[in-house]
Protein backbone atom coordinates (compact mmCIF):
# COMPACT_ATOMS: atom_id res chain seq x y z
CA UNK A 1 0.00 0.00 0.00
CA UNK A 2 2.90 2.37 0.64
CA UNK A 3 4.20 1.83 -3.11
CA UNK A 4 0.84 2.45 -4.26
CA UNK A 5 0.37 5.82 -2.64
CA UNK A 6 4.15 6.84 -3.66
CA UNK A 7 3.20 6.40 -7.46
CA UNK A 8 -0.02 7.89 -7.54
CA UNK A 9 1.84 10.75 -6.04
CA UNK A 10 4.69 11.15 -8.26
CA UNK A 11 2.06 10.32 -11.25
CA UNK A 12 -0.07 13.15 -10.29
CA UNK A 13 2.88 15.04 -9.56
CA UNK A 14 3.84 14.58 -12.88
CA UNK A 15 1.31 14.86 -14.23
CA UNK A 16 1.17 18.24 -13.13
CA UNK A 17 3.92 19.67 -13.60
CA UNK A 18 3.85 18.76 -17.12
CA UNK A 19 0.58 20.77 -18.35
CA UNK A 20 2.39 23.79 -17.18
CA UNK A 21 5.70 22.91 -18.77
CA UNK A 22 5.12 21.04 -21.66
CA UNK A 23 3.82 23.79 -23.63
CA UNK A 24 6.69 26.00 -22.74
CA UNK A 25 8.74 23.38 -24.13
CA UNK A 26 6.52 23.08 -27.40
CA UNK A 27 6.92 26.60 -28.13
CA UNK A 28 10.40 27.00 -27.53
CA UNK A 29 11.43 23.75 -29.74
CA UNK A 30 9.22 24.58 -32.55
CA UNK A 31 6.46 27.78 -32.35
CA UNK A 32 9.75 29.91 -31.17
CA UNK A 33 10.87 29.31 -34.85
CA UNK A 34 7.25 29.91 -36.93
CA UNK A 35 6.73 32.91 -35.04
CA UNK A 36 10.60 34.22 -35.72
CA UNK A 37 9.48 33.52 -39.13
CA UNK A 38 6.67 35.51 -38.88
CA UNK A 39 8.88 38.74 -38.68
CA UNK A 40 11.34 37.61 -41.21
CA UNK A 41 8.87 36.71 -43.82
CA UNK A 42 7.63 40.95 -43.92
CA UNK A 43 10.64 41.93 -44.37
CA UNK A 44 12.84 43.28 -47.23
CA UNK A 45 16.27 45.25 -47.50
CA UNK A 46 14.26 48.38 -47.93
CA UNK A 47 12.40 47.66 -44.97
CA UNK A 48 15.21 46.79 -42.92
CA UNK A 49 17.09 49.58 -43.74
CA UNK A 50 14.18 52.23 -42.59
CA UNK A 51 12.90 49.97 -39.28
CA UNK A 52 17.45 49.90 -38.53
CA UNK A 53 18.01 53.55 -39.00
CA UNK A 54 14.56 54.73 -37.14
CA UNK A 55 15.06 52.69 -34.29
CA UNK A 56 18.10 51.24 -33.87
CA UNK A 57 19.74 53.89 -35.65
CA UNK A 58 23.30 53.37 -33.66
CA UNK A 59 23.93 50.07 -35.63
CA UNK A 60 26.56 49.61 -37.85
CA UNK A 61 24.30 48.79 -41.47
CA UNK A 62 27.64 48.45 -43.46
CA UNK A 63 29.36 45.99 -41.28
CA UNK A 64 26.90 42.94 -41.87
CA UNK A 65 23.85 42.12 -43.69
CA UNK A 66 20.37 43.91 -42.79
CA UNK A 67 18.64 40.40 -41.96
CA UNK A 68 21.32 39.24 -39.10
CA UNK A 69 21.34 42.75 -37.81
CA UNK A 70 17.82 42.21 -36.93
CA UNK A 71 17.97 38.85 -35.99
CA UNK A 72 20.94 39.37 -33.66
CA UNK A 73 20.75 42.47 -31.87
CA UNK A 74 16.49 43.22 -32.36
CA UNK A 75 14.61 39.51 -32.74
CA UNK A 76 17.20 37.96 -30.15
CA UNK A 77 17.73 40.44 -27.71
CA UNK A 78 13.83 40.76 -27.21
CA UNK A 79 12.75 37.02 -27.21
CA UNK A 80 15.80 35.17 -28.14
CA UNK A 81 15.39 31.40 -26.23
CA UNK A 82 18.08 31.84 -23.55
CA UNK A 83 15.75 34.20 -22.32
CA UNK A 84 13.30 31.81 -21.19
CA UNK A 85 15.58 29.54 -19.14
CA UNK A 86 15.45 31.53 -15.57
CA UNK A 87 11.77 32.33 -15.76
CA UNK A 88 10.92 29.01 -17.27
CA UNK A 89 13.05 27.12 -13.91
CA UNK A 90 11.63 29.58 -11.51
CA UNK A 91 8.19 28.67 -13.15
CA UNK A 92 8.74 25.01 -13.10
CA UNK A 93 10.02 24.85 -9.72
CA UNK A 94 7.48 27.00 -8.28
CA UNK A 95 4.66 24.52 -9.82
CA UNK A 96 6.71 22.01 -8.72
CA UNK A 97 6.41 22.52 -4.55
CA UNK A 98 2.87 24.12 -5.06
CA UNK A 99 1.26 21.38 -6.82
CA UNK A 100 2.84 18.52 -4.43
CA UNK A 101 1.28 21.31 -1.64
CA UNK A 102 -2.30 20.09 -3.24
CA UNK A 103 -1.46 16.65 -4.29
CA UNK A 104 0.15 16.02 -0.77
CA UNK A 105 -3.16 17.63 1.02
CA UNK A 106 -5.90 15.69 -0.95
CA UNK A 107 -3.63 12.11 -0.46
CA UNK A 108 -3.24 12.91 3.32
CA UNK A 109 -6.61 13.90 3.81
CA UNK A 110 -7.87 10.66 1.96
CA UNK A 111 -5.70 8.34 4.09
CA UNK A 112 -7.16 10.12 6.99
CA UNK A 113 -10.79 9.65 5.74
CA UNK A 114 -9.95 6.02 4.67
CA UNK A 115 -8.52 5.02 8.14
CA UNK A 116 -11.07 6.79 9.89
CA UNK A 117 -14.01 4.88 8.25
CA UNK A 118 -12.32 1.71 7.68
CA UNK A 119 -10.09 1.98 11.57
CA UNK A 120 -11.31 -0.81 13.55
CA UNK A 121 -10.94 -3.29 10.51
CA UNK A 122 -7.51 -2.08 9.57
CA UNK A 123 -6.56 -2.11 13.19
CA UNK A 124 -7.13 -5.92 13.53
CA UNK A 125 -5.24 -6.46 10.37
CA UNK A 126 -2.30 -3.86 11.52
CA UNK A 127 -2.49 -2.57 8.37
CA UNK A 128 -2.45 1.09 9.29
CA UNK A 129 0.96 3.19 8.17
CA UNK A 130 2.39 5.48 10.90
CA UNK A 131 2.81 9.30 10.41
CA UNK A 132 6.54 7.96 9.43
CA UNK A 133 5.66 6.25 6.63
CA UNK A 134 2.93 8.49 5.31
CA UNK A 135 5.62 11.55 4.97
CA UNK A 136 8.10 9.04 3.05
CA UNK A 137 5.26 9.04 0.45
CA UNK A 138 6.02 12.71 -0.15
CA UNK A 139 9.60 12.58 0.09
CA UNK A 140 11.98 15.30 -0.03
CA UNK A 141 9.13 17.51 0.28
CA UNK A 142 8.27 19.20 3.57
CA UNK A 143 5.58 17.42 5.36
CA UNK A 144 3.02 20.29 4.84
CA UNK A 145 -0.95 19.76 5.03
CA UNK A 146 -3.52 23.08 3.73
CA UNK A 147 -6.35 24.27 4.78
CA UNK A 148 -9.22 24.88 2.63
CA UNK A 149 -8.85 28.10 1.49
CA UNK A 150 -5.18 27.48 0.76
CA UNK A 151 -5.42 24.76 -1.33
CA UNK A 152 -8.64 26.53 -3.21
CA UNK A 153 -6.90 29.37 -3.91
CA UNK A 154 -3.43 27.24 -4.91
CA UNK A 155 -6.02 25.12 -7.59
CA UNK A 156 -7.79 28.43 -8.68
CA UNK A 157 -3.88 30.19 -9.57
CA UNK A 158 -2.71 26.70 -11.35
CA UNK A 159 -5.84 26.52 -13.65
CA UNK A 160 -5.18 30.12 -14.83
CA UNK A 161 -1.43 29.64 -15.27
CA UNK A 162 -1.97 26.26 -16.72
CA UNK A 163 -4.80 28.15 -19.63
CA UNK A 164 -2.27 30.91 -19.87
CA UNK A 165 0.42 29.25 -20.99
CA UNK A 166 -1.71 26.38 -23.25
CA UNK A 167 -2.74 29.19 -25.30
CA UNK A 168 0.66 31.45 -25.46
CA UNK A 169 1.57 28.27 -26.67
CA UNK A 170 -0.78 27.59 -29.18
CA UNK A 171 -1.58 31.12 -30.71
CA UNK A 172 2.82 31.01 -30.69
CA UNK A 173 2.80 34.30 -28.96
CA UNK A 174 4.68 33.26 -25.22
CA UNK A 175 6.66 35.58 -23.96
CA UNK A 176 9.04 35.64 -20.72
CA UNK A 177 6.90 37.90 -18.98
CA UNK A 178 4.07 35.45 -19.23
CA UNK A 179 6.40 32.85 -17.17
CA UNK A 180 6.96 35.59 -15.09
CA UNK A 181 3.62 36.49 -14.31
CA UNK A 182 2.58 32.87 -13.90
CA UNK A 183 5.08 32.49 -11.21
CA UNK A 184 3.86 35.55 -9.61
CA UNK A 185 0.55 34.19 -9.87
CA UNK A 186 1.30 31.03 -8.43
CA UNK A 187 3.07 32.96 -5.11
CA UNK A 188 0.46 35.48 -4.22
CA UNK A 189 -2.45 32.92 -4.79
CA UNK A 190 -2.78 31.91 -1.02
CA UNK A 191 -2.08 35.43 0.37
CA UNK A 192 -4.26 37.20 -1.90
CA UNK A 193 -7.39 34.22 -1.68
CA UNK A 194 -7.00 34.47 2.15
CA UNK A 195 -7.29 38.45 2.69
CA UNK A 196 -10.17 38.53 -0.11
CA UNK A 197 -11.79 35.41 1.52
CA UNK A 198 -11.94 36.77 4.82
CA UNK A 199 -14.53 39.54 3.30
CA UNK A 200 -16.83 36.84 1.84
CA UNK A 201 -19.28 34.70 3.72
CA UNK A 202 -17.39 31.66 5.35
CA UNK A 203 -19.59 29.29 3.47
CA UNK A 204 -18.58 30.79 -0.13
CA UNK A 205 -15.07 31.42 0.86
CA UNK A 206 -13.73 28.67 -0.40
CA UNK A 207 -15.10 29.55 -4.08
CA UNK A 208 -13.93 32.88 -3.62
CA UNK A 209 -10.63 32.21 -3.04
CA UNK A 210 -10.59 29.81 -6.11
CA UNK A 211 -12.38 32.33 -7.88
CA UNK A 212 -9.80 35.23 -7.44
CA UNK A 213 -6.93 32.55 -8.21
CA UNK A 214 -8.45 31.91 -11.52
CA UNK A 215 -8.74 35.61 -12.46
CA UNK A 216 -6.08 37.42 -14.92
CA UNK A 217 -3.42 38.94 -12.78
CA UNK A 218 -4.15 42.15 -15.33
CA UNK A 219 -7.71 42.25 -14.63
CA UNK A 220 -6.87 42.04 -11.01
CA UNK A 221 -3.79 45.14 -10.83
CA UNK A 222 -5.86 47.22 -13.00
CA UNK A 223 -9.15 47.05 -10.59
CA UNK A 224 -6.94 47.24 -7.63
CA UNK A 225 -5.03 50.97 -9.40
CA UNK A 226 -8.41 51.95 -10.50
CA UNK A 227 -9.86 51.27 -6.93
CA UNK A 228 -6.74 53.35 -5.50
CA UNK A 229 -6.85 56.34 -7.76
CA UNK A 230 -10.53 56.48 -7.32
CA UNK A 231 -10.03 57.13 -3.47
CA UNK A 232 -6.89 59.25 -3.61
CA UNK A 233 -6.64 60.69 -6.85
CA UNK A 234 -9.29 60.88 -9.22
CA UNK A 235 -7.71 63.18 -11.48
CA UNK A 236 -5.13 60.58 -12.17
CA UNK A 237 -7.40 58.20 -12.91
CA UNK A 238 -9.50 60.58 -14.92
CA UNK A 239 -6.75 61.15 -17.22
CA UNK A 240 -5.83 57.34 -17.63
CA UNK A 241 -9.50 56.91 -18.58
CA UNK A 242 -9.05 59.34 -21.27
CA UNK A 243 -5.80 57.67 -22.89
CA UNK A 244 -7.72 54.78 -22.97
CA UNK A 245 -10.50 56.08 -24.39
CA UNK A 246 -8.29 58.04 -27.03
CA UNK A 247 -6.96 54.39 -27.86
CA UNK A 248 -10.22 52.69 -28.54
CA UNK A 249 -11.30 54.84 -31.38
CA UNK A 250 -8.40 52.60 -33.24
CA UNK A 251 -10.33 50.25 -35.82
CA UNK A 252 -9.72 46.60 -33.88
CA UNK A 253 -8.61 48.16 -30.02
CA UNK A 254 -11.03 47.13 -27.38
CA UNK A 255 -10.81 48.38 -24.15
CA UNK A 256 -8.43 45.19 -22.71
CA UNK A 257 -6.07 45.74 -25.67
CA UNK A 258 -5.93 49.76 -24.43
CA UNK A 259 -5.03 48.41 -21.04
CA UNK A 260 -2.27 45.95 -22.40
CA UNK A 261 -1.06 48.93 -24.46
CA UNK A 262 -0.91 50.77 -21.23
CA UNK A 263 0.93 48.76 -19.66
CA UNK A 264 3.61 48.55 -22.17
CA UNK A 265 3.55 52.37 -21.99
CA UNK A 266 1.61 53.47 -24.88
CA UNK A 267 -1.41 55.77 -23.26
CA UNK A 268 -1.91 57.71 -26.34
CA UNK A 269 -1.91 57.13 -30.42
CA UNK A 270 1.42 59.63 -30.69
CA UNK A 271 2.79 57.30 -28.64
CA UNK A 272 1.55 54.34 -30.71
CA UNK A 273 3.04 55.76 -33.77
CA UNK A 274 6.64 56.66 -32.49
CA UNK A 275 7.03 53.16 -31.00
CA UNK A 276 9.41 50.14 -32.51
CA UNK A 277 6.46 48.18 -34.08
CA UNK A 278 8.60 44.60 -33.80
CA UNK A 279 9.66 45.15 -30.05
CA UNK A 280 5.53 46.08 -29.32
CA UNK A 281 4.63 42.85 -31.40
CA UNK A 282 6.74 40.89 -28.74
CA UNK A 283 6.50 42.04 -25.91
CA UNK A 284 2.75 42.12 -25.94
CA UNK A 285 2.78 38.41 -27.94
CA UNK A 286 0.71 40.45 -30.83
CA UNK A 287 0.33 38.93 -34.69
CA UNK A 288 2.83 41.69 -36.17
CA UNK A 289 0.19 42.86 -38.95
CA UNK A 290 -1.86 43.68 -36.26
CA UNK A 291 0.21 46.07 -34.73
CA UNK A 292 1.33 47.05 -38.12
CA UNK A 293 -2.57 48.00 -38.49
CA UNK A 294 -2.64 49.99 -35.21
CA UNK A 295 0.58 51.67 -36.22
CA UNK A 296 -0.64 52.60 -39.36
CA UNK A 297 -4.08 53.77 -37.77
CA UNK A 298 -1.74 55.74 -35.43
CA UNK A 299 0.29 57.35 -38.23
CA UNK A 300 -2.86 58.85 -40.12
CA UNK A 301 -3.88 60.12 -36.81
CA UNK A 302 -0.31 61.85 -35.99
CA UNK A 303 -1.53 64.08 -39.97
CA UNK A 304 -5.15 63.98 -39.79
CA UNK A 305 -6.42 64.03 -35.85
CA UNK A 306 -9.95 62.79 -34.89
CA UNK A 307 -10.54 63.78 -38.99
CA UNK A 308 -9.31 60.33 -39.45
CA UNK A 309 -12.09 58.35 -37.65
CA UNK A 310 -14.40 59.71 -40.30
CA UNK A 311 -12.30 58.11 -42.80
CA UNK A 312 -12.28 54.91 -41.41
CA UNK A 313 -15.51 54.11 -43.13
CA UNK A 314 -14.11 54.74 -46.79
CA UNK A 315 -11.03 52.79 -45.46
CA UNK A 316 -8.61 55.49 -45.44
CA UNK A 317 -8.22 55.76 -41.75
CA UNK A 318 -5.08 54.05 -42.33
CA UNK A 319 -1.69 55.63 -43.69
CA UNK A 320 -0.98 52.94 -45.68
CA UNK A 321 -4.45 52.98 -47.94
CA UNK A 322 -3.97 56.96 -48.16
CA UNK A 323 -0.03 56.74 -49.07
CA UNK A 324 -1.56 54.23 -52.14
CA UNK A 325 -4.29 56.62 -53.06
CA UNK A 326 -1.50 59.42 -53.13
CA UNK A 327 0.50 56.81 -55.54
CA UNK A 328 -2.76 56.72 -57.30
CA UNK A 329 -3.10 60.64 -58.14
CA UNK A 330 0.69 61.13 -59.38
CA UNK A 331 -0.14 59.39 -62.31
CA UNK A 332 -1.21 61.21 -65.15
CA UNK A 333 -4.20 61.61 -65.65
CA UNK A 334 -6.08 60.29 -62.35
CA UNK A 335 -8.72 57.52 -63.19
CA UNK A 336 -11.85 58.38 -62.29
CA UNK A 337 -12.52 55.52 -59.80
CA UNK A 338 -9.42 57.24 -57.82
CA UNK A 339 -10.99 61.31 -57.96
CA UNK A 340 -14.32 59.73 -56.54
CA UNK A 341 -12.41 58.28 -53.68
CA UNK A 342 -10.67 61.14 -52.96
CA UNK A 343 -14.05 63.54 -53.85
CA UNK A 344 -16.33 61.15 -51.07
CA UNK A 345 -13.37 61.78 -48.47
CA UNK A 346 -13.39 65.69 -48.93
CA UNK A 347 -16.90 65.44 -48.61
CA UNK A 348 -16.95 62.84 -45.16
CA UNK A 349 -14.19 65.32 -43.87
CA UNK A 350 -15.70 68.48 -44.47
CA UNK A 351 -12.25 70.01 -44.83
CA UNK A 352 -11.11 71.97 -48.31
CA UNK A 353 -9.96 70.06 -51.43
CA UNK A 354 -6.87 71.71 -51.46
CA UNK A 355 -6.04 71.36 -47.19
CA UNK A 356 -7.10 67.14 -47.86
CA UNK A 357 -4.34 66.38 -50.08
CA UNK A 358 -1.83 68.49 -48.45
CA UNK A 359 -2.36 66.15 -45.46
CA UNK A 360 -2.68 62.78 -47.88
CA UNK A 361 1.02 63.96 -49.32
CA UNK A 362 2.51 64.52 -46.41
CA UNK A 363 1.02 60.90 -44.78
CA UNK A 364 2.83 60.00 -47.90
CA UNK A 365 5.75 61.73 -48.10
CA UNK A 366 6.80 60.50 -44.60
CA UNK A 367 9.87 57.94 -44.86
CA UNK A 368 8.21 55.83 -42.31
CA UNK A 369 4.60 55.17 -43.85
CA UNK A 370 6.79 53.76 -46.48
CA UNK A 371 8.29 51.32 -44.52
CA UNK A 372 4.35 50.19 -42.93
CA UNK A 373 3.34 50.21 -47.17
CA UNK A 374 6.58 48.01 -47.52
CA UNK A 375 5.70 45.97 -45.05
CA UNK A 376 1.96 45.49 -46.45
CA UNK A 377 3.30 44.78 -50.38
CA UNK A 378 5.61 42.57 -48.88
CA UNK A 379 2.51 40.53 -47.22
CA UNK A 380 0.40 40.42 -49.62
CA UNK A 381 3.13 38.57 -52.18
Amino acid sequence: MFEMYRAIFWTIEFLAVALVCLPVLLFLFNGWHIRRQEFLNKFTDKAYLIYIKRFWHDQNTSSDTLQSIFESVVFDAILGRRLYIIPFALLFLIISVASELVIQTAIRQGIEHYFSFYGSWQSSLGAHPNVDQIDRIFYPFPSIVLDLLPLAALSGAFLYVAGAVIQASRARTLVTSDLCWSSVRMVIAIPMGLSIAQLANSAVGAFVAFGLGAFPIDAITRLIRRSTNRALNQAEEKAEEEGSDQLVQLVGVTPQIAGSLSSEGVESIQQLADIDPVSLALRMGMPFDYVLSLVSQAQAWCYLGPTAKKLQGLGLGDARPIAMLVEKFEKTPTDEDTQQVFDSAVETTGLGEAVLRFMFYNIYKDEYTGFLLNMSITAAH
